[in-house]
Protein backbone atom coordinates (compact mmCIF):
# COMPACT_ATOMS: atom_id res chain seq x y z
CA UNK A 1 0.00 0.00 0.00
CA UNK A 2 0.71 3.50 -0.48
CA UNK A 3 -0.28 7.05 0.88
CA UNK A 4 0.29 10.54 -0.22
CA UNK A 5 1.26 11.63 2.72
CA UNK A 6 1.97 15.49 3.47
CA UNK A 7 3.10 15.60 -0.18
CA UNK A 8 1.27 17.61 -3.07
CA UNK A 9 1.50 14.21 -5.50
CA UNK A 10 2.72 10.07 -4.79
CA UNK A 11 5.91 9.32 -6.59
CA UNK A 12 5.86 6.51 -4.83
CA UNK A 13 5.07 2.97 -6.53
CA UNK A 14 5.16 -0.89 -5.32
CA UNK A 15 4.73 -4.18 -7.11
CA UNK A 16 3.70 -7.28 -5.78
CA UNK A 17 3.35 -10.09 -8.37
CA UNK A 18 2.82 -14.15 -8.48
CA UNK A 19 4.45 -15.62 -11.64
CA UNK A 20 3.65 -19.03 -12.11
CA UNK A 21 3.32 -21.84 -9.05
CA UNK A 22 6.43 -20.75 -7.04
CA UNK A 23 7.75 -17.08 -8.31
CA UNK A 24 6.73 -13.80 -6.09
CA UNK A 25 8.53 -10.55 -6.76
CA UNK A 26 8.32 -7.22 -4.29
CA UNK A 27 9.36 -4.24 -5.11
CA UNK A 28 9.02 -0.87 -3.93
CA UNK A 29 10.22 2.53 -5.61
CA UNK A 30 10.73 6.05 -4.88
CA UNK A 31 10.66 8.72 -7.91
CA UNK A 32 12.06 11.81 -7.49
CA UNK A 33 12.62 15.08 -10.21
CA UNK A 34 9.55 17.22 -10.37
CA UNK A 35 6.12 16.59 -10.29
CA UNK A 36 5.76 14.23 -13.41
CA UNK A 37 9.17 12.91 -13.68
CA UNK A 38 9.87 11.10 -10.66
CA UNK A 39 6.32 9.24 -11.13
CA UNK A 40 7.42 8.37 -14.26
CA UNK A 41 11.01 6.90 -13.45
CA UNK A 42 9.32 4.91 -10.13
CA UNK A 43 7.01 3.02 -12.71
CA UNK A 44 9.56 2.90 -15.45
CA UNK A 45 11.40 0.61 -12.88
CA UNK A 46 8.82 -1.71 -11.49
CA UNK A 47 7.81 -2.31 -15.37
CA UNK A 48 11.41 -3.63 -15.88
CA UNK A 49 11.11 -5.92 -12.44
CA UNK A 50 8.50 -7.80 -14.05
CA UNK A 51 9.40 -7.93 -17.83
CA UNK A 52 12.93 -9.31 -16.58
CA UNK A 53 11.57 -12.11 -14.46
CA UNK A 54 8.72 -12.92 -16.87
CA UNK A 55 11.60 -13.22 -20.19
CA UNK A 56 13.13 -15.38 -17.86
CA UNK A 57 10.24 -17.57 -17.37
CA UNK A 58 9.63 -17.94 -20.63
CA UNK A 59 12.56 -19.60 -21.26
CA UNK A 60 12.00 -22.33 -18.75
CA UNK A 61 11.70 -22.34 -14.76
CA UNK A 62 13.94 -19.95 -12.51
CA UNK A 63 17.24 -21.20 -11.32
CA UNK A 64 17.96 -20.76 -7.47
CA UNK A 65 21.59 -20.35 -8.99
CA UNK A 66 20.59 -17.38 -11.38
CA UNK A 67 18.45 -15.11 -8.97
CA UNK A 68 21.37 -12.64 -8.43
CA UNK A 69 21.86 -12.83 -12.03
CA UNK A 70 18.00 -11.91 -12.88
CA UNK A 71 18.13 -9.27 -10.23
CA UNK A 72 21.24 -7.39 -11.91
CA UNK A 73 19.75 -7.62 -14.66
CA UNK A 74 16.40 -5.70 -13.12
CA UNK A 75 18.74 -2.82 -12.54
CA UNK A 76 20.45 -2.93 -15.43
CA UNK A 77 17.12 -2.64 -17.74
CA UNK A 78 15.73 -0.22 -15.30
CA UNK A 79 18.82 2.31 -15.55
CA UNK A 80 18.62 1.87 -19.71
CA UNK A 81 14.72 2.54 -19.59
CA UNK A 82 14.64 5.56 -17.39
CA UNK A 83 17.89 6.82 -19.32
CA UNK A 84 16.18 6.45 -22.86
CA UNK A 85 13.36 8.48 -21.37
CA UNK A 86 15.11 11.43 -19.95
CA UNK A 87 16.45 11.65 -23.75
CA UNK A 88 13.44 11.63 -25.29
CA UNK A 89 12.79 15.33 -22.86
CA UNK A 90 14.60 18.01 -21.12
CA UNK A 91 11.91 18.20 -18.88
CA UNK A 92 13.15 14.52 -17.65
CA UNK A 93 16.64 15.78 -17.26
CA UNK A 94 16.18 15.71 -13.51
CA UNK A 95 14.48 12.36 -12.92
CA UNK A 96 15.45 9.39 -10.90
CA UNK A 97 14.21 6.71 -8.71
CA UNK A 98 15.10 4.56 -5.93
CA UNK A 99 14.92 0.85 -6.10
CA UNK A 100 14.42 -2.26 -3.27
CA UNK A 101 13.23 -5.17 -4.71
CA UNK A 102 12.62 -9.05 -3.73
CA UNK A 103 12.72 -11.84 -6.23
CA UNK A 104 11.76 -15.47 -4.51
CA UNK A 105 11.68 -18.93 -5.92
CA UNK A 106 9.63 -21.25 -2.90
CA UNK A 107 11.49 -20.42 -0.07
CA UNK A 108 14.51 -19.05 -2.05
CA UNK A 109 15.35 -15.37 -2.70
CA UNK A 110 17.41 -12.51 -3.27
CA UNK A 111 17.21 -8.56 -2.63
CA UNK A 112 18.43 -5.40 -4.66
CA UNK A 113 18.73 -2.11 -3.64
CA UNK A 114 19.56 1.46 -4.88
CA UNK A 115 19.03 4.59 -2.80
CA UNK A 116 17.57 4.37 0.54
CA UNK A 117 13.89 1.97 -0.13
CA UNK A 118 14.55 -0.74 2.33
CA UNK A 119 13.72 -4.54 3.08
CA UNK A 120 13.48 -5.94 6.52
CA UNK A 121 13.27 -9.68 7.09
CA UNK A 122 10.94 -10.93 10.27
CA UNK A 123 11.64 -14.29 11.37
CA UNK A 124 11.45 -15.88 14.86
CA UNK A 125 14.34 -14.45 16.33
CA UNK A 126 13.26 -10.50 15.15
CA UNK A 127 13.63 -8.61 12.75
CA UNK A 128 16.14 -6.71 10.54
CA UNK A 129 17.28 -4.53 7.62
CA UNK A 130 18.84 -6.03 5.18
CA UNK A 131 19.64 -3.53 2.82
CA UNK A 132 21.97 -0.93 3.52
CA UNK A 133 21.55 3.15 2.47
CA UNK A 134 22.95 4.55 0.19
CA UNK A 135 22.25 7.88 1.42
CA UNK A 136 25.45 10.85 2.82
CA UNK A 137 24.45 10.29 5.89
CA UNK A 138 25.13 6.89 5.82
CA UNK A 139 28.68 7.31 4.32
CA UNK A 140 29.16 9.78 7.56
CA UNK A 141 27.53 7.12 9.74
CA UNK A 142 29.92 4.56 8.86
CA UNK A 143 32.85 7.17 9.29
CA UNK A 144 32.46 8.28 11.76
CA UNK A 145 31.26 5.25 14.12
CA UNK A 146 29.26 7.54 16.25
CA UNK A 147 26.18 9.92 17.04
CA UNK A 148 26.19 12.19 14.40
CA UNK A 149 24.85 16.25 15.01
CA UNK A 150 20.94 16.06 15.14
CA UNK A 151 21.11 19.16 12.55
CA UNK A 152 23.99 16.75 10.18
CA UNK A 153 20.97 14.38 10.52
CA UNK A 154 18.47 16.75 9.09
CA UNK A 155 20.52 18.44 6.33
CA UNK A 156 21.92 15.17 4.40
CA UNK A 157 19.12 12.49 5.34
CA UNK A 158 17.64 12.40 1.96
CA UNK A 159 21.12 13.22 0.07
CA UNK A 160 21.74 9.71 -1.72
CA UNK A 161 24.46 8.51 -3.27
CA UNK A 162 23.08 5.91 -5.36
CA UNK A 163 20.09 6.56 -7.81
CA UNK A 164 18.21 5.04 -11.03
CA UNK A 165 19.02 7.85 -13.02
CA UNK A 166 19.98 6.46 -16.59
CA UNK A 167 23.88 6.97 -15.06
CA UNK A 168 25.09 3.53 -14.29
CA UNK A 169 24.89 3.38 -10.88
CA UNK A 170 24.88 -0.64 -9.27
CA UNK A 171 23.02 -2.23 -6.83
CA UNK A 172 23.93 -4.01 -3.57
CA UNK A 173 22.78 -7.69 -3.36
CA UNK A 174 21.68 -9.70 -0.57
CA UNK A 175 22.84 -12.35 0.67
CA UNK A 176 26.47 -10.97 0.65
CA UNK A 177 27.64 -14.57 0.36
CA UNK A 178 25.69 -17.09 -0.92
CA UNK A 179 23.33 -17.65 -4.14
CA UNK A 180 20.33 -16.86 -2.26
CA UNK A 181 19.06 -16.82 1.10
CA UNK A 182 16.20 -18.72 2.65
CA UNK A 183 12.75 -18.21 3.89
CA UNK A 184 11.42 -20.13 7.25
CA UNK A 185 8.09 -21.00 7.64
CA UNK A 186 6.52 -17.83 9.58
CA UNK A 187 8.88 -15.38 8.24
CA UNK A 188 7.72 -12.26 6.57
CA UNK A 189 9.47 -9.71 4.36
CA UNK A 190 8.97 -5.92 4.63
CA UNK A 191 9.80 -3.24 1.89
CA UNK A 192 9.21 0.21 2.16
CA UNK A 193 9.97 3.95 1.02
CA UNK A 194 12.08 6.00 3.12
CA UNK A 195 8.77 7.94 4.04
CA UNK A 196 8.44 5.48 6.86
CA UNK A 197 11.85 5.97 7.98
CA UNK A 198 11.73 9.15 10.06
CA UNK A 199 14.92 8.95 11.35
CA UNK A 200 17.97 7.22 9.38
CA UNK A 201 20.47 7.03 11.83
CA UNK A 202 17.86 4.78 14.07
CA UNK A 203 17.09 1.04 13.96
CA UNK A 204 13.25 0.82 13.90
CA UNK A 205 13.87 -2.79 12.99
CA UNK A 206 12.04 -3.89 16.81
CA UNK A 207 9.29 -1.49 16.16
CA UNK A 208 8.30 -3.01 12.75
CA UNK A 209 8.68 -6.31 14.44
CA UNK A 210 5.90 -5.42 16.92
CA UNK A 211 3.51 -4.03 14.20
CA UNK A 212 3.56 -6.54 12.47
CA UNK A 213 3.39 -9.44 15.06
CA UNK A 214 0.91 -7.61 16.90
CA UNK A 215 -1.70 -6.86 13.97
CA UNK A 216 -4.26 -9.01 13.09
CA UNK A 217 -3.24 -9.38 9.37
CA UNK A 218 -0.62 -7.87 7.71
CA UNK A 219 -3.30 -5.10 6.13
CA UNK A 220 -3.71 -4.04 9.35
CA UNK A 221 0.20 -3.76 10.06
CA UNK A 222 1.21 -1.95 6.99
CA UNK A 223 -1.71 1.17 7.55
CA UNK A 224 -0.82 0.91 11.16
CA UNK A 225 2.95 1.56 10.92
CA UNK A 226 2.06 4.21 7.89
CA UNK A 227 -0.04 6.08 9.99
CA UNK A 228 3.00 5.74 12.67
CA UNK A 229 4.99 7.54 10.31
CA UNK A 230 2.50 10.03 9.44
CA UNK A 231 1.60 10.98 12.65
CA UNK A 232 5.57 11.28 14.11
CA UNK A 233 6.56 13.65 11.18
CA UNK A 234 7.08 12.25 8.12
CA UNK A 235 6.40 14.92 5.17
CA UNK A 236 7.38 12.11 2.47
CA UNK A 237 4.80 9.61 0.42
CA UNK A 238 5.00 6.44 2.22
CA UNK A 239 4.60 3.06 1.14
CA UNK A 240 4.95 -0.10 2.94
CA UNK A 241 4.52 -3.99 1.15
CA UNK A 242 4.15 -6.84 3.85
CA UNK A 243 4.61 -10.57 2.61
CA UNK A 244 4.88 -13.21 4.93
CA UNK A 245 6.15 -17.20 3.71
CA UNK A 246 3.82 -19.32 5.60
CA UNK A 247 1.63 -18.49 8.43
CA UNK A 248 3.21 -15.96 10.73
CA UNK A 249 2.86 -16.44 14.56
CA UNK A 250 1.31 -13.47 16.21
CA UNK A 251 1.15 -12.07 19.84
CA UNK A 252 -1.69 -10.07 21.52
CA UNK A 253 0.71 -6.63 21.83
CA UNK A 254 -0.48 -3.85 23.48
CA UNK A 255 0.44 -1.49 20.59
CA UNK A 256 -0.95 2.37 20.33
CA UNK A 257 -3.45 2.63 17.45
CA UNK A 258 -3.17 5.10 14.80
CA UNK A 259 -6.08 6.33 12.57
CA UNK A 260 -6.15 5.11 9.22
CA UNK A 261 -5.63 6.41 6.77
CA UNK A 262 -4.13 9.49 8.26
CA UNK A 263 -6.24 12.74 8.83
CA UNK A 264 -4.66 16.20 8.25
CA UNK A 265 -6.83 18.92 9.50
CA UNK A 266 -8.37 21.17 7.51
CA UNK A 267 -6.39 24.69 6.79
CA UNK A 268 -8.56 26.31 9.52
CA UNK A 269 -8.14 23.46 11.82
CA UNK A 270 -4.68 23.53 11.57
CA UNK A 271 -4.11 27.68 12.14
CA UNK A 272 -6.31 26.76 15.53
CA UNK A 273 -4.38 23.85 16.73
CA UNK A 274 -1.28 25.91 15.80
CA UNK A 275 -2.57 29.09 17.41
CA UNK A 276 -3.27 26.62 20.98
CA UNK A 277 0.01 25.62 20.66
CA UNK A 278 1.79 28.49 20.66
CA UNK A 279 -0.55 30.61 23.44
CA UNK A 280 1.91 29.60 26.12
CA UNK A 281 4.95 30.95 24.37
CA UNK A 282 3.63 33.87 21.99
CA UNK A 283 4.17 36.44 24.57
CA UNK A 284 7.68 35.63 25.67
CA UNK A 285 8.67 35.45 22.03
CA UNK A 286 7.07 38.48 21.51
CA UNK A 287 8.87 40.15 24.15
CA UNK A 288 12.18 39.08 22.69
CA UNK A 289 11.66 40.00 19.23
CA UNK A 290 10.48 43.63 20.85
CA UNK A 291 13.98 43.58 22.89
CA UNK A 292 15.79 42.38 19.56
CA UNK A 293 14.48 45.10 17.84
CA UNK A 294 15.49 47.85 20.13
CA UNK A 295 18.63 46.73 20.49
CA UNK A 296 19.07 46.67 16.47
CA UNK A 297 17.45 50.38 16.43
CA UNK A 298 19.73 52.13 19.43
CA UNK A 299 23.21 50.10 18.01
CA UNK A 300 22.91 49.18 13.96
CA UNK A 301 19.97 50.99 12.60
CA UNK A 302 21.82 54.32 12.59
CA UNK A 303 24.99 53.31 11.34
CA UNK A 304 23.27 50.52 8.81
CA UNK A 305 20.33 52.31 7.36
CA UNK A 306 20.38 56.32 7.53
CA UNK A 307 23.67 57.12 7.72
CA UNK A 308 26.48 57.53 4.94
CA UNK A 309 30.44 56.66 5.52
CA UNK A 310 33.42 58.44 3.79
CA UNK A 311 36.22 56.76 2.16
CA UNK A 312 37.90 56.42 5.56
CA UNK A 313 35.27 54.72 6.90
CA UNK A 314 34.01 57.74 9.39
CA UNK A 315 30.37 57.46 10.04
CA UNK A 316 28.12 60.79 9.21
CA UNK A 317 24.57 61.81 8.87
CA UNK A 318 23.87 63.62 5.40
CA UNK A 319 22.18 66.78 5.69
CA UNK A 320 18.22 66.96 5.13
CA UNK A 321 15.98 64.07 5.50
CA UNK A 322 17.52 60.58 6.00
CA UNK A 323 16.85 58.11 2.85
CA UNK A 324 17.40 54.49 2.18
CA UNK A 325 20.92 54.03 0.49
CA UNK A 326 19.36 51.54 -1.69
CA UNK A 327 16.41 52.37 -3.00
CA UNK A 328 13.62 50.64 -4.93
CA UNK A 329 12.94 52.02 -8.27
CA UNK A 330 9.69 54.24 -7.34
CA UNK A 331 12.03 56.27 -5.02
CA UNK A 332 14.76 56.79 -7.85
CA UNK A 333 14.10 60.10 -8.11
CA UNK A 334 14.04 61.07 -4.99
CA UNK A 335 17.34 58.86 -3.90
CA UNK A 336 19.18 60.45 -6.72
CA UNK A 337 18.32 63.98 -5.71
CA UNK A 338 19.65 63.67 -2.29
CA UNK A 339 22.54 61.58 -3.44
CA UNK A 340 23.81 64.70 -5.36
CA UNK A 341 24.00 66.52 -2.30
CA UNK A 342 27.01 64.57 -0.92
CA UNK A 343 28.60 63.18 -4.80
CA UNK A 344 32.18 62.00 -2.51
CA UNK A 345 30.35 59.85 -0.27
CA UNK A 346 29.71 56.00 -1.28
CA UNK A 347 27.59 53.48 0.05
CA UNK A 348 28.58 50.83 2.23
CA UNK A 349 26.86 47.23 1.40
CA UNK A 350 26.23 46.54 4.90
CA UNK A 351 23.11 48.64 4.38
CA UNK A 352 21.43 46.30 1.82
CA UNK A 353 22.01 43.43 4.58
CA UNK A 354 19.39 44.07 6.92
CA UNK A 355 17.12 44.17 4.59
CA UNK A 356 14.83 41.22 2.72
CA UNK A 357 16.06 40.18 -0.62
CA UNK A 358 14.50 41.03 -2.80
CA UNK A 359 12.07 43.25 -1.66
CA UNK A 360 15.10 46.59 -1.45
CA UNK A 361 15.21 45.34 -5.89
CA UNK A 362 13.43 47.54 -8.66
CA UNK A 363 11.20 45.00 -9.47
CA UNK A 364 9.03 42.43 -7.65
CA UNK A 365 9.86 38.60 -7.28
CA UNK A 366 7.11 36.46 -7.10
CA UNK A 367 8.66 33.71 -7.89
CA UNK A 368 10.99 34.39 -4.92
CA UNK A 369 8.22 32.52 -2.22
CA UNK A 370 7.35 29.94 -4.54
CA UNK A 371 9.87 26.97 -3.92
CA UNK A 372 9.14 25.21 -0.65
CA UNK A 373 12.27 24.00 1.08
CA UNK A 374 11.77 20.60 0.18
CA UNK A 375 12.10 21.68 -3.48
CA UNK A 376 14.79 24.75 -3.27
CA UNK A 377 18.59 23.42 -3.77
CA UNK A 378 20.01 27.02 -3.40
CA UNK A 379 19.69 30.62 -5.07
CA UNK A 380 22.34 31.57 -7.89
CA UNK A 381 22.85 35.33 -7.74
CA UNK A 382 24.57 37.87 -9.71
CA UNK A 383 25.14 41.05 -9.40
CA UNK A 384 27.62 43.35 -12.07
CA UNK A 385 30.58 40.64 -12.85
CA UNK A 386 30.07 38.89 -9.26
CA UNK A 387 28.33 35.72 -9.28
CA UNK A 388 27.87 33.26 -5.91
CA UNK A 389 25.62 30.26 -5.48
CA UNK A 390 24.12 29.52 -1.61
CA UNK A 391 21.22 28.48 -0.02
CA UNK A 392 21.01 31.85 1.79
CA UNK A 393 20.49 35.27 0.20
CA UNK A 394 22.05 36.97 2.81
CA UNK A 395 25.06 35.29 2.73
CA UNK A 396 25.38 35.79 -1.15
CA UNK A 397 25.55 39.51 -0.36
CA UNK A 398 28.03 39.22 2.41
CA UNK A 399 30.29 37.15 -0.21
CA UNK A 400 29.69 40.29 -2.51
CA UNK A 401 31.08 43.07 0.12
CA UNK A 402 33.80 40.89 0.78
CA UNK A 403 35.05 40.58 -2.73
CA UNK A 404 35.24 44.39 -2.72
CA UNK A 405 31.88 45.27 -4.98
CA UNK A 406 31.57 48.66 -4.38
CA UNK A 407 28.86 51.04 -5.93
CA UNK A 408 30.34 52.72 -8.87
CA UNK A 409 27.58 53.54 -11.13
CA UNK A 410 23.87 54.10 -10.34
CA UNK A 411 22.09 50.57 -10.93
CA UNK A 412 23.80 47.39 -10.83
CA UNK A 413 22.11 44.46 -13.10
CA UNK A 414 21.16 41.71 -10.93
CA UNK A 415 20.09 38.15 -11.66
CA UNK A 416 18.77 35.75 -9.39
CA UNK A 417 18.21 31.98 -10.30
CA UNK A 418 16.07 29.48 -8.15
CA UNK A 419 17.74 26.41 -8.70
CA UNK A 420 15.22 23.34 -7.89
CA UNK A 421 16.27 19.82 -6.81
CA UNK A 422 14.44 18.09 -10.02
CA UNK A 423 16.44 20.17 -12.21
CA UNK A 424 14.97 23.08 -12.88
CA UNK A 425 15.97 26.87 -12.69
CA UNK A 426 13.78 29.75 -12.12
CA UNK A 427 15.14 32.75 -12.81
CA UNK A 428 14.24 36.81 -12.25
CA UNK A 429 16.63 39.16 -13.55
CA UNK A 430 16.03 43.30 -12.33
CA UNK A 431 18.53 46.41 -11.28
CA UNK A 432 19.45 47.34 -8.30
CA UNK A 433 19.51 51.36 -7.82
CA UNK A 434 22.55 52.79 -5.59
CA UNK A 435 23.46 56.23 -4.65
CA UNK A 436 26.21 58.00 -6.17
Amino acid sequence: MTIQGRRENNQDGYLAVRLGENVSIFAVADGMGGTYGGSIASKLALDEVQKVVADHLLEGPLKLECLKEVVSKIFQRAQKAIKERKEQSPNYSGMGTTLACVVAVGEAFVVGNVGDSRVYHLSSSGTRQMTEDHTYIRDLQTEKSGELDPELRKKYSSVLTRTLDGEGDEPDLFPVDGQYACLQNGDALILCSDGLILDKTEDVSALFHRYVIGTKDLRRSAEQLSSWAFYNGSTDNITVLIASYGKLERDNLKLKKYRFPPHLPSPAARGVEQKSKRSKRGYFALGVFILCLVVMAVFFLPARLGYWSDQNGSVKEPKGERIDTIALEKKKDEATDQAKAAPSKHVEWSAFLPRALPYSLNESFPWIEYPEANKLKSYTITIGSFSVTTSEVGVALAEFRQRGLKPRKEKYPIKIQANLKDGTTVTQTSTITISN
